[in-house]
């Protein structure tokens, strides 16, 4: 466990782009830290300031002298509440990671991914939707993006949130001290007051849910498409994957014509899963003109995926079509060997085997047929291929943990509407665990796991 009070530096400018780089340092050490890198230049009754303040200076580097804006933050105002300071200088990296030596010289520590923006919520800076927020504003892709985690880092989450909050601790104070004296039989709320709270704070729940909702279904989700040759299992699977049959499942090649898509959610990633028309082997089996839009579409798909499923018939030797795509996997490809509960096919696994350079397979996620528990594997693979190239939308990945929460708060309300005439003591268990599944959302509640997941994808200096 990293000590909240080191002192911590580490480059927060972005690599080889633009003129300005930034050398960042936050903890209880700064003072000593910057007077060390600029010996006789900073006194300690200059750095004794209770304002924030700029200097301009020179810094004597292992390569030569360079000039230096430094701006300082000597108390609780700063961004993580702890004494701050930032080292502006040219945009050179053998310079910034000569001033990060010369930093950790004076007992500065390299600072871990989004260690600023951890103790910026672990001080009540910030909560953590708007933590979240942060890494939105680095790596958003389009101005709806921008403008979705600005919102939300203004507080567009978390001001609701701590209403509904503030009012509901409010009322299981009164229920727990009416528990206290229950022998003395004192009503400290009435019945009709503590439905009516309990209305307002679901109807609360309720209106975030559908912000959150309207917001989810705007955001461009990452795409993972099926693809494969006709009748190799591509709509069993989107319909396994999916819980629904939304695609046509038949014997007969070509079925499927237009692609269909569905959005999936789970309890780390969001994204939308495409099925698509049979790859024909050769370009003149192609026999309409249907079939020929349903070929370029599926190209298009796959040019615009930031995932594909390349599925593989087991049961059926492979053809060249499927040979030729095996010969190089690329990164953002994963290979299903589909109809695995049938008798497979030994010269198919034989060429697996060789193409993918491991006896073992252990590249291929096995599936059989839609419904089977191997489906879950496989959405777990794609959870995790997704999160190790980073293509899941960090908003949609916080509104899917706020709506999981969400809903068991409102669930939680729910059932203490359901005892409020009979039971103060269920009423007050229910209570509290709404005020849990709202805290969660928000970060009041937290566990190491939740921290490791939402700080675990910030670069370092952030």
């Amino acid at each position: 466990m990293l000590s909240p009070t080191d002192t911590i530096v580490a480059i927060s400018s972005a690599q080889n782009e633009g003129l300005r780089g930034i050398v960042r340092l936050t903890g209880d050490q700064v003072q000593k830290v910057l007077q060390g890198l600029f010996a006789d230049a900073l006194s300690s009754d200059i750095l004794e300031c209770q304002d924030s303040k700029r200097f301009s200076l020179d810094l004597v580097t292992s390569l030569g002298p360079v000039p230096v804006d430094m701006f300082y933050w000597p108390t609780a105002q700063s961004y993580t509440r702890q004494p701050t300071a930032e080292l502006h200088t040219f945009a050179s990296q053998p310079v910034l990671q000569s001033i990060l030596e010369q930093a950790c010289e004076f007992d500065a520590r390299l600072a871990k991914p989004g260690e600023f923006t951890l103790r910026a919520f672990l001080a009540g800076r910030i909560d953590l939707t708007q933590a979240e927020a942060v890494l939105g504003l680095i790596d958003a892709n389009s101005d709806a993006e921008f403008q979705a985690a600005l919102e939300q880092l203004g507080g567009n989450l978390a001001k609701p949130l701590q209403a509904a909050r503030d009012s509901l601790i409010e009322l299981l104070a009164d229920v727990e001290a009416e528990l206290d004296f229950v022998e003395e039989d004192i009503e400290f709320v009435s019945t009709a007051r503590l439905i009516a709270a309990i209305e307002n704070a679901g109807s609360q729940i309720t209106a975030i849910l559908e912000q959150i909702q309207a917001r989810s279904q705007s955001e461009t989700l990452p795409r993972v498409v099926l693809v494969g040759t006709p009748n190799v299992g591509k709509s069993s699977l989107f319909n396994g994957l999916s819980q629904e049959a939304a695609a046509i499942v038949s014997p007969v090649e070509g079925t499927t014509r237009d692609f269909l898509t569905t959005r999936i959610e789970t309890e780390s990633v969001a994204f939308e899963l495409l099925d698509t028309a049979g790859v024909f082997e050769e370009s003149n089996d192609v026999e309409s003109e249907i079939d020929r839009i349903a070929q370029r579409q599926t190209i298009l798909a796959l040019e615009t995926a930031e995932l594909r499923l390349f599925c593989i018939d087991s049961s059926r030797p492979l053809n060249q079509w499927e040979k030729s795509r095996l010969t190089v996997v690329a990164e953002n490809e994963m290979v299903l060997l589909t109809k695995c509960d049938l008798v497979p096919d030994p010269e198919t696994l034989r060429i697996l085997s060789e193409r993918l350079g491991d006896p073992s397979l252990s590249q291929v996620v096995r599936c059989q047929t839609a419904g089977d528990s191997e489906l879950q594997t496989l959405v777990a693979a794609i959870e995790n291929r997704l999160a190790s190239q980073q293509a899941n939308n960090l908003t949609a990945t916080t509104l899917v943990r706020c709506h999981t929460n969400l809903l068991a708060a409102r669930q939680s309300l729910e059932q203490a509407m359901a005892v409020a005439h009979t039971d103060r003591e269920l009423l007050a268990t229910d209570l509290r665990l709404a005020l849990n599944s709202i805290g969660e959302v928000a970060g009041t509640v937290y566990t190491d796991d939740i921290l490791d997941r939402v700080f675990g994808k910030f670069c370092i200096g952030k």
